[in-house]
């Protein structure tokens, strides 16, 4: 905030009484330091904001990186920080933004599911089940928590458990396509294939279903060894050559052991 200079003088005598009895105090010289430092760091904010929404997540993150160094204590700088490391794969940086987060705020439930989320994408799900387990007992309404719980769930080959976090999350909200797809993988991923693709079809196979989740149903069969339902699945959506290379994919899957079948059905990979 700018100093306007007085539109009037005070006089002797009268200036004690003036001073003293109307207008606001003068702010201090680090006051005023304070408040520019805040008035810096929200246009920066702001300017990483809709850079990043224009798509230039790169220039945006040196933006949230230098708001950080503003302001280190700061728990926005650093959820921002970590969004946009995890958007471009920089899943460490991401980890340790969250981490940040949470301990200037340990209730923080954005930076918890960030972590959660960071930890997955690093192969790392037994130390992201406990962020999950929190935000499932604290939020149990967010479907995210229980998504994700399944999904650590999943990677760990406890795929009894990732169903059951899944089932929790649709007993909260049954229309949620990414809760039924990845029950349906589970199951197929412990050998349900026929309860996996009762489970998944009824919304692949419906008009608005989108073309990630006839894929989905499409790979479902293909684990069940169904090469032939997976082509024909598959071809609702893929051209002729790429049904090819997909039977070939679900292949390669069959031979894989467990865990690492787990992590490449639900796409993770480690660093």
């Amino acid at each position: 905030m700018s100093l306007h200079p007085f539109a009037f003088f005070l006089w002797l005598g009268a200036s004690v009484g003036l001073l003293g009895g109307c207008g606001e105090p003068v702010p201090t010289a680090e006051e005023r330091a304070a408040e520019d430092s805040r008035a810096r760091l929200a246009q920066i904010l702001r300017v990483a904001k809709t850079t990043r929404d224009g798509g230039d997540l790169a220039t945006a993150l040196g933006m949230y990186r230098r708001a950080h160094r503003m302001a280190p204590n700061d728990p926005v700088p650093l959820l921002e920080l970590g969004a946009v490391s995890a958007a471009l794969g920089a899943t460490d940086q991401s980890a340790a933004a969250y981490a940040r987060v949470l301990d200037l705020v340990p209730g923080n439930a954005a930076a918890r599911l960030g972590l959660g989320k960071a930890l997955i994408a690093q192969g790392k799900p037994a130390e992201a089940l406990a962020h999950f387990e929190t935000l499932a007992r604290t939020r149990p309404d967010d479907t995210r928590a229980w998504n994700g719980l399944g999904v650590a769930y999943d990677l760990m080959a406890a795929h009894d458990r990732a169903q059951t976090a899944y089932v929790n999350g649709l007993e909260r909200a049954p229309d949620d396509a990414s809760l039924r797809n990845n029950l349906a993988l589970s199951m197929a991923l412990g050998g349900e294939f026929a309860e996996a693709v009762r489970t998944l079809a009824p919304i692949a196979e419906g008009p608005g279903a989108s073309p990630a989740v006839r894929l989905n149903l499409a790979l479902i069969h293909g684990l069940s060894g169904d090469m032939a339902a997976a082509a024909a699945v598959a071809g609702t959506v893929l051209p002729a050559a790429d049904v090819r290379r997909n039977l070939d994919y679900y292949r390669s899957l069959q031979a894989l052991p467990p865990g690492e079948r787990a992590a490449a059905v639900l796409g993770i990979g480690g660093e």
